[in-house]
């Protein structure tokens, strides 16, 4: 075979000729320097599909720059001859000749010389054939860029996009990487006459051949307007395109030149699933903004619901990582990686195009949400990839950055929340429920969370969206019925969890998580307790048995550092002790909650529940006291111990004057005789407490005040 450098002058004869012809076009006829220049075309077409390598990439390289430097010299009628006469069999004969190349391993022989050694990236004609795919396309997209606004002109242009697009497409979900992701990038230029830099960025080994040619560096405010029915048919081959990039693929193995002489029959190795890589996923999320914004107004809402493209976005997010490409990428500032960062990009496109006035897409805006809470389970459990089913061996995978990741996609819940929680789609969606089921499994796990920053950031998310969320649902009550079950489950969840830290926690990590469980407490004060009628019974009834719970103080004796402070939650206590308290100073009509008319059950007064719980707290409170007082000695009880009896003292006579000037009020006697009863039952109590009072003074003068107010109790109601 002759040596192929005797092929590498003629390369620079035709670059010699382009430019004769060019300093000699006016001298001829516009037939004959077309003419020329159509030979000149085509000899370089057939040279892209030659049978060696160099030969084909120099080709290619040449017929690139000679249309760029030399384009303008055809008229618009002669460029509907180079497109589908020259150009697009071109294509064809390269797609046809990558498909059929040889997967087996092969010497130099095929590069026209011998004894040099090949690169395990071209030692295969089928990954020679690829790289000559790869440059014919992104030669023929960047022709189409540079050339746009002769071919716009054309009355076949439709039908040349699309054909274009037909050759992107299949290249795009190739199962060799390098066509793929080249095809991908192609793809990106084409719609938007550049690589974006987030692409550029993310592949720094092709910014140079990316920004070099200047054939294809216009920029999208330069390239003509496409008509609207050619962005829908590069919308359509987007999502195709993403669609079979997320769906697992079997990669055909390398064939292997086997021995002349083998006796062994080797069974065949099964296929390999395909991945597709993050450069590729990223590259194709980078085309997403652009050509959402020139199809929005022409795309049905069903496209973009759950089933449509957010069901894309989310199979991208789950395709995982091998462990040997996760060192090698690069978190971006937020701790996320490039793809999970344009993600959410794509996710801001939508949200802002569903949120504008007279968007036609706005139905579908409860679809993002769900689709944004499933992004945020994914702080505590690993999403489903269909990659993985039926590995055994999963190791070698990873989702890289998920709980940062997870993290920032609750952020962004939540700031979009907040602008649209009043929407009428939201709410008739009910979304505020999917969001409370979602936060209550991170608050629920707490100290089980694989990061700890987890549960912190749902807990604050969960009482940013219950202020948001909660006065639109007392206004809709009947409406939000799935609601109330799945709020009191995430209190009682978070509030009295069943997790324990893995290391005993320090004193100040005690106050700061004490500080939010009071926050929830807080939060129930405000948003519930002013509204106790408004909410159905059960709900109510759980929320009083919450916060008396809450205002028991629990011992663990078998943590240590709560030794000291003796309870382990005593903030909590006061908070909860406080919530009740002035839910029984409520009036009496703010606190009953009438049964159905239908119901047998007997009319509730919740405040009386409320008083109730009280009473039953302080007993215990005084009778603790009263027995560690008399075992203590000559030790002094913990300040903690102080404080909270002297509190429970002064409940003692908030409840005796609340009862003393309600009871002339036109409410059932029954309701106020429980409560009189349980009253005079603990005075018993509050006597015991004389003598164990002498050793603090604000116990004593607090004993003192609540003998006093019985005397109010004297005269029954």
């Amino acid at each position: 075979m002759c040596n192929v450098n005797l092929y590498m002058p003629q390369f620079f004869e035709k670059w010699t000729i382009s430019d004769f012809l060019r300093r000699k076009g006016p001298q001829l006829s516009a037939e004959e320097s077309e003419n020329l220049w159509l030979v000149l075309y085509n000899c370089l077409s057939e040279l892209c599909v030659d049978s060696r390598p160099p030969v084909r990439k120099s080709a290619c390289q040449t017929l690139l720059q000679t249309v760029a430097a030399h384009g303008a010299a055809l008229k618009p009628s002669t460029w509907k001859h180079m497109v589908w006469k020259i150009l697009f069999p071109m294509m064809d004969k390269v797609r046809a000749l990558t498909g059929s190349a040889s997967t087996t391993r092969s010497d130099s022989g095929a590069l026209g010389a011998s004894n040099i050694l090949i690169h395990h990236s071209r030692d295969t004609e089928s990954k020679q054939w690829a790289e000559t795919s790869v440059q014919t396309l992104a030669g023929v997209v960047k022709i189409f860029n540079a050339q746009r606004s002769v071919l716009i002109s054309l009355s076949d242009f439709p039908s040349a996009w699309s054909t274009l697009m037909g050759y992107i497409e299949p290249s795009a979900v190739s199962d060799n990487a390098e066509m793929s992701l080249a095809a991908l990038k192609s793809f990106q230029e084409l719609l938007h006459g550049r690589t974006s830099p987030q692409t550029l960025d993310i592949n720094t080994r092709d910014r140079a051949s990316s920004t070099a040619g200047g054939a294809g560096s216009h920029g999208d405010d330069l390239l003509p307007n496409l008509p609207e029915e050619l962005w829908l048919v590069a919308w359509q081959t987007w999502v195709r395109i993403a669609s079979a990039l997320i769906a697992p693929r079997r990669q055909a193995t390398l064939e292997s030149p086997a021995p002349i002489q083998s006796v062994v029959t080797k069974e065949p190795r099964p296929a390999k699933v395909l991945l597709p890589g993050p450069s590729h996923l990223t590259t194709l999320l980078h085309t997403f903004p652009q050509l959402f914004d020139h199809v929005k107004n022409r795309i049905a809402v069903e496209e973009v619901k759950y089933a449509g493209v957010l069901t894309i976005i989310k199979g991208i997010v789950a395709v995982p990582v091998s462990t040997d490409q996760a060192p090698f990428i690069l978190p971006t500032a937020a701790d996320v990686t490039p793809t999970q960062e344009a993600v959410l990009d794509c996710i801001k496109t939508l949200y802002e195009e569903m949120v504008a006035s007279n968007s036609n897409l706005r139905e579908a805006l409860p679809d993002l949400y769900r689709l944004l809470l499933d992004l945020v389970g994914y702080s505590v459990r690993t999403p489903p990839s269909p990659f993985l089913a039926g590995k055994k061996d999963c190791a070698q995978w990873v989702m890289q950055n998920s709980i940062p990741f997870a993290e920032l996609s609750l952020r962004t819940l939540v700031e979009y929340y907040s602008n649209t929680a009043h929407y009428a789609e939201i709410v008739q969606a009910t979304v505020l429920v999917d969001i409370v089921k979602c936060l209550s499994v991170p608050m629920s796990l707490k100290y089980q969370c694989p990061a700890q920053t987890t549960w912190k950031a749902a807990t604050s998310a969960f009482i940013t969206v219950i202020r948001l969320g909660l006065p639109i649902a007392r206004q809709q009550v009947r409406h939000f019925r799935a609601l109330w079950t799945e709020l009191a489950d995430a209190f009682e969840k978070f509030l009295f969890t069943s997790s324990k830290p893995s290391t005993p926690l320090s004193s100040d990590e005690r106050k700061r998580h004490e500080f939010v469980d009071c926050q929830m407490i807080d939060l129930i004060r405000a948003e519930i307790l002013p509204f106790i009628n408004i909410f159905p019974r059960d709900f109510t009834q759980r929320i009083v048995e919450l916060l008396n719970k809450g205002s028991i103080n629990s011992t663990d004796h078998k943590d240590v550092l709560a030794l000291d402070t003796y309870l382990q939650r005593t903030e909590l206590s006061r908070v909860s002790f406080e919530a009740l308290l002035s839910m029984s100073q409520s009036e009496p009509d703010l606190v009953r909650c009438t049964s159905p008319s239908n119901s047998d059950k007997p009319i509730v007064h919740l405040g009386t529940s409320a008083i109730n719980s009280l009473i039953s707290r302080c007993r215990q409170v005084m009778t603790s006291y009263v027995n560690d007082e008399a075992t203590s000695g000559e030790m002094r009880l913990p300040q903690e111990r102080v404080v909270e009896m002297a509190s429970v003292l002064n409940a003692v006579v908030t409840l005796i004057d609340g009862l003393t000037k309600r009871g002339a009020a036109p409410v059932a006697s029954n309701a106020h005789n429980d409560v009189w009863l349980e009253l005079i039952e603990l005075y018993p109590t509050l006597v015991d407490c004389v003598p164990s009072c002498k050793s603090d003074r604000r116990v004593e003068d607090a004993v003192v005040e609540a003998l006093k107010a019985y005397k109010s109790l004297l005269k029954r109601p």
